[in-house]
């Protein structure tokens, strides 16, 4: 996770709310995994906040637009204004995938790519470059 990724962290309303990581404060509820007779993700309070840096994946996409780490609930998405346009932006993406997996039962990895630039698989790559150019003001700063 990066400082530009989105953490849903628990509103005023008690409804979800994405915010970018290097927002969040010792105030706020993340959704933590809990195992009870199955995964529930329940409000925490953040206790402390600290940086680490670590070699993995950046950004993988899931169909759901989120993940869990360290059993805290987390967004996929980063670089944008807000989780929710993103998890719109990647919606076809997420279609094809899963329409390719249909089709083709047995591709485990329908978009594959062994050319990863910078750490970013050339789908998104693509669709940023497009967003730079047609629509920059969706995406941070």
């Amino acid at each position: 996770m990066t400082p530009d990724h989105f953490i849903p962290i628990l509103g005023k309303k008690g409804d979800r709310n994405y915010i970018p990581v290097r927002t969040l404060t010792t105030d706020d509820y993340v959704f933590v995994a809990k195992l009870n007779e199955s995964y529930q993700l329940v409000p925490s309070k953040v206790i402390s906040i600290s940086i680490e840096v670590k070699l993995g994946y950046y950004s993988p996409l899931t169909t759901t637009g989120t993940l869990i780490v360290d059993n805290i609930a987390v967004s996929c998405y980063s670089n944008v204004i807000s989780h929710e346009i993103a998890h719109i932006g990647m919606a076809p993406i997420r279609w094809i995938h899963s329409l390719a997996r249909y089709l083709i039962r047995d591709m485990d990895t329908p978009f594959k790519d062994n050319e990863n630039h910078n750490g970013i698989h050339w789908i998104p790559g693509t669709m940023q470059m497009i967003a730079q150019t047609f629509t920059p003001q969706i995406l941070s700063t």
